[in-house]
């Protein structure tokens, strides 16, 4: 996993938190270094466990 990066690797609505100074991400519990594609496929199963199909989660 190249380009080593800090992701969240837990987005779900109870961590995120709208500001009047724009979005923030909470709950930094599980953080770690990764390539910053598996944020993205991360939360595809996160869509999928929450009832949207493959596809839509996908799709994003």
């Amino acid at each position: 996993m190249d380009d080593e990066m800090l992701i969240h690797s837990d987005l779900n609505p109870a961590n995120l938190i709208v500001t009047p100074h724009g979005l923030r991400i909470v709950d930094w519990a599980w953080a770690t270094k990764a390539a910053p594609w598996v944020e993205l496929a991360l939360l595809v199963q996160w869509l999928i466990g929450s009832g949207h199909s493959a596809e839509q989660a996908e799709e994003g």
